[in-house]
């Protein structure tokens, strides 16, 4: 629909080039010539009336029936190299600054987003005459009413009703025992310790997080999916990860990893490891197993085994040797108890 002069509030020239504070109340242009070009549809302070429900001939304009924005970005976001970059289209109800393009109501442009602090939401285009908001009545959500627009983890406000804090740290592993007999603990989460203005922070609709802390003697970065699982990139270079659900990791080519000081695994449930090919196993020092269970060995074909050094072997159970037709022993001493 092309801009109606009826209902504009103001006496301003189509020529002055002025910049307009406005809400985007439509940001799926799915459906419109060309689709998906990041589009808004919005309603412009001083240009269109707050009445988002026709009541006459040129009175009130609705939702369905304002302008389309082209949205300007920055040149780091996905546009004109075939996508690449970061894209993303901003939420309903977000204020943004509109430039008219030749002075022309019906070619807005968004330049930039208005950070504020959301009073109440929307009341909804559909169930009342008001306009200026998320005619969904989504945005802002509930738990964020009168609150800043700058994320919770950057500005190092509410942490504690953060997804992180609530799901993250419900679900920490403490005391995990080791084959020796100790314990350790999961890292404790930092996110806490971002300091305003130094954390960057990227949140979905979904809760997953990304954030870029350069907070002095806190400087990290974390990935947090809403499930719980996340990785992170801690001050002094520690990394830890957390997998809630199922873990698969796929190596098509050689895979090294060395561990210099000492390496501590710990499976609480039943291990299968299958070997397609030869294992070679070399250990430097002394070699000690514990079995509280039985001992099962089958080998198909011949087995070759050397040892140069002493090995002792442990079963709290019992140990049965089966064998046939013929069960060879050499040793220069062999005690039976």
């Amino acid at each position: 629909m092309l801009f109606n002069q009826s209902d504009h509030l103001h006496n301003i020239s189509p020529s002055q080039n002025v910049f307009y504070r406005a809400v985007i109340e439509d940001n799926d242009d799915s459906k419109e010539p060309g689709g998906t070009l990041g589009r808004c549809r919005v309603r412009i302070l001083g240009i269109h009336s707050q009445n988002a429900k026709r009541t006459g001939k040129n009175k009130g304009t609705p939702t369905n029936e304002l302008p389309w924005a082209e949205l300007m970005v920055s040149t780091g976001f996905g546009g004109g190299m075939s996508g690449f970059g970061v894209s993303s289209v901003p939420l309903k109800g977000t204020w943004v600054w509109v430039f008219l393009d030749g002075g022309d109501w019906n070619k807005p442009i968004i330049t930039g987003i208005i950070y504020s602090i959301s009073t109440k939401q929307g009341p909804g285009a559909s169930k009342t005459n008001g306009g200026f908001y998320d005619p969904d009545k989504v945005y802002p959500i509930k738990e964020k009413i009168n609150e800043q627009d700058i994320n919770r983890l950057a500005a190092n406000r509410k942490f504690s009703e953060t997804p992180i804090k609530k799901i993250r740290d419900a679900n920490k592993d403490k005391g995990i025992s080791t084959s020796t007999g100790g314990t350790w603990d999961e890292i404790i989460e930092a996110s806490s310790k971002a300091k305003y203005p130094n954390n960057i922070v990227f949140e979905t609709k979904g809760q997953s997080i990304i954030e870029y802390d350069s907070t002095k003697g806190n400087e990290r970065i974390h990935f947090f999916h809403k499930s719980g699982t996340y990785w992170e990139i801690q001050d002094k270079g520690n990394y830890q990860s957390k997998t809630v659900g199922n873990h698969y990791e796929i190596i098509n080519k050689d895979y090294h990893r060395l561990t210099k000081i000492n390496q501590r695994i710990t499976v609480q449930a039943d291990v299968e490891t299958k070997y397609d090919a030869k294992e070679t196993i070399l250990i430097g020092g002394d070699h000690k197993e514990t079995i509280k269970g039985k001992v099962q060995q089958i080998y198909k074909s011949s087995k070759d085994e050397k040892v140069t050094g002493a090995v002792t072997e442990k079963y709290s159970s019992g140990q049965s040797t089966n064998g046939g037709p013929k069960i060879s022993i050499k040793a220069g001493v062999i005690n039976l108890n």
